[in-house]
């Protein structure tokens, strides 16, 4: 019956988590049961060099409800409007997107973050490399940085197991690729009229005191 239903035995006996509270947030089992580790876990500021990649609301939106469906480890999505809603209210794993891209933009100046866009990988990629190998105290000629660009390519990754996940027996790829579009805007092709109004009446009050700005549409 079940591989009637798309999903092959070798899922069968994988099971969607639960979300566990911490200070308010969602998190998944893993992280709730090592929390305390990971709280006590300490670093030189020096040591440690961090590149946050933050992409726009709406595609992380139409990409983890994908995420979610095709990895049977992550919670139940519910329907398509269901896990609107509990993004945006952030009652999803990891919790608020919101709170996560302002978080890490506040703090990018007072410690090692180069907080990049996807949305400038997508339209530039050789000027984000440009960007990332200074910060880490690299200097990359100019067939090194075509190197890069081709293996970084999403036509590449798609197809390369070592980054489309092919191989993680919990991915049902028959619901959904992990890599699946990689363009800017394919929102437009899930909200409705309506959920988008909701949407950036949402986003307009929760972004209003940052000057964090985001493109979501090339």
């Amino acid at each position: 019956m079940a591989e009637d239903c798309g999903i092959p035995g070798s899922l069968l006996k994988v099971e969607r988590q639960t979300l566990y509270e911490v200070d308010g947030v969602p998190m998944m089992r893993r992280f709730f049961e090592y929390n305390e580790k990971i709280r006590n876990f300490e670093a030189k500021p020096d040591d440690v060099l961090i590149i946050y990649v933050a992409r726009n609301a709406k595609d992380v939106l139409v990409s983890y409800y994908f995420f979610h469906k095709l990895n049977l480890r992550m919670p139940e999505t519910g329907s398509w409007e269901e896990f609107f809603e509990s993004y945006l209210s952030g009652k999803v794993a990891w919790g608020s997107w919101f709170d996560h891209v302002t978080t890490w933009w506040d703090i990018r100046q007072r410690q090692q973050v180069l907080y990049i866009f996807y949305e400038d990988i997508v339209q530039d990629p050789q000027r984000v490399i440009e960007r990332v190998s200074p910060f880490l105290g690299r200097t990359f000629g100019r067939t090194v940085i075509d190197e890069i660009m081709k293996h970084t390519a999403f036509s590449n990754m798609k197809d390369n197991p070592m980054t489309n996940f092919s191989n993680l027996p919990w991915f049902n790829l028959k619901v959904s690729p992990f890599m699946r579009k990689g363009k800017v805007g394919d929102w437009k092709n899930h909200f409705t009229v309506a959920q988008n109004e909701r949407f950036e009446k949402e986003y307009q009050r929760r972004m209003a005191k940052t000057s964090l700005r985001f493109t979501d549409d090339l």
